[in-house]
């Protein structure tokens, strides 16, 4: 069953509008999109010394 967000009728899973109130319904269903994160190449850091300044 899904709940209709505007008035919270029940309506069968298979209803894109409710059967009370005519407010279109969510979809049950949620669509999920991973990405990758991008492999980058491992950077060396050159050490800090305190002092090396001006």
């Amino acid at each position: 069953m899904i709940q209709c967000p505007n008035c919270g009728a029940a309506n069968p899973d298979s209803a894109e509008k409710c059967e009370k109130c005519r407010q279109q319904l969510m979809p049950g269903k949620t669509e999920v999109i991973i990405h990758e994160t991008p492999k980058l190449p491992f950077i060396k850091r050159a050490p800090f010394r305190k002092g090396s300044g001006t």
